[in-house]
């Protein structure tokens, strides 16, 4: 038997109000298609209630909910159980409340504005990774609760993940190699972590109350796996042979101009030393976005991985390199995408001696510790980083306010 204890209503406060106008409740109906027709749901008060007969019968249950897309979750739930003729289930709606389920909370999760679709999709794919890693592969978000998202499951995750990475080495690998990959195995589940985190925190929206606004029950367990202490360093140090020397960096911004024979290559290289700009952020700049602002150029336009509005001042050097380039309209990468772009740039750099993981993502490193190294002021706003701990950890030791020219 398959229970789906998920509202919590009434059996009276399900009939349509006959005090309406036909034309009134036509207002408050939406519909939505599932096994092949279409079903309408109809929204009282805060809440959206079924408006549909199945086999004869109507749901007389509360969605408990005012957004429509968690509704149409939970309607769908309750289509399953009444096709499956389990009315018991549907009857023991009314009397329990669990924890809702994980779809409900990423379908209100999926409506916020102030998160990037491409944070917003890495967030979703990294808590749903942690649940079948640990649940089984085919864990289903609408039907797993959020009840399952605790403590336990930080440290069973972080294991596995540490479990799966041993099973790649060799049986005869020595001992400070399996403790190397550990130690990086660690590294990554603590960044998969706490992607899964900010679906329920974030440093600028109050999520628990948008949840609870829409409906969604999150459990107490919820802040065992929010808070629990997680295993492995902080930040997973660069080796020495994976530091690129100062020389070659010199040369590397001496010879971009060999960049200019493939499509919008050198425009994702200036943008990523000369304004520090992430790939996902470099993708979206328009050419229209530039301004002249106490005789520096700005970028300013978009929407920036920190949920706020791009405004990066860009080094004269960089400027110098991409004003001759420069349109009257349209994206600054042309009709390339920054993927593409980067697979060039990558493999430019590779020649030219450049070290370590990210390459490009390196070129923001560049420019965002030479930064701080002149000015921690300029550094921090340059980076466009929320906590002081990232910066600390990657480029210095301080906060601050103004441009700079460091290249």
């Amino acid at each position: 038997m398959v229970h789906y204890d998920i509202l919590q209503c009434t059996m009276n406060d399900t009939q349509i109000d006959t005090k309406m106008t036909p034309g009134e409740r036509l207002n408050t109906l939406r519909s939505f298609i599932y096994l092949g027709r279409e079903w309408s749901l109809q929204h009282r008060g805060k809440s959206w209630f079924p408006a549909f007969r199945v086999k004869g019968n109507r749901p007389r249950l509360s969605l408990n909910t005012g957004v429509f897309d968690v509704a149409v979750i939970r309607a769908k739930q309750i289509l399953d159980d009444a096709h499956a003729d389990r009315w018991d289930d549907i009857a023991r709606m009314r009397t329990r409340q669990e924890s809702s389920r994980v779809a409900d909370a990423l379908a209100v999760y999926r409506r916020q504005l102030h998160v990037t679709p491409r944070t917003m999709a890495g967030n979703e794919w990294s808590l749903l990774h942690m649940l079948r890693m640990v649940r089984g592969a085919s864990v289903d978000p609408t039907v797993s609760r959020l009840s399952e998202l605790t403590a336990g499951l930080v440290s069973s995750f972080q294991s596995r993940m540490a479990e799966s990475a041993l099973a790649t080495l060799p049986a005869n690998s020595p001992e400070w190699r399996r403790r190397q990959e550990r130690e990086d195995s660690l590294s990554s589940s603590r960044s998969v972590v706490n992607q899964a985190r900010s679906v329920f925190s974030s440093p600028r929206l109050d999520l628990p109350a948008i949840y609870a606004a829409a409906g969604v029950v999150l459990p107490d367990s919820l802040d065992g796996f929010l808070q629990t202490r997680l295993m492995g360093r902080v930040h997973k140090p660069r080796r020495p042979d994976q530091v690129t020397p100062p020389a070659v960096v010199d040369g590397v911004l001496d010879a971009a101009v060999e960049l200019a024979k493939w499509p919008g290559a050198l425009e994702l290289f200036w943008l990523a030393v000369g304004c520090g700009l992430r790939k996902s952020e470099c993708d979206q700049v328009e050419w229209s976005w530039l301004l002249e602002r106490d005789g520096w150029q700005w970028i300013v336009g978009g929407l920036g991985k920190n949920g706020e509005t791009i405004q990066v001042a860009i080094q004269p050097r960089a400027w110098a390199a991409i004003e001759g380039r420069k349109q009257s309209c349209g994206r600054i990468l042309g009709g390339i995408t920054a993927d593409h772009a980067a697979r060039r740039v990558n493999a430019w750099l590779r020649s030219k001696g450049w070290l370590g993981p990210k390459v490009l993502h390196d070129l923001r490193a560049v420019l965002l510790s030479r930064a701080f190294d002149r000015d921690p002021a300029a550094g921090k706003a340059m980076a466009r980083h929320h906590e002081l701990g990232t910066l600390m950890r990657h480029y210095a030791h301080h906060a601050g306010a103004r441009p700079v020219a460091v290249l």
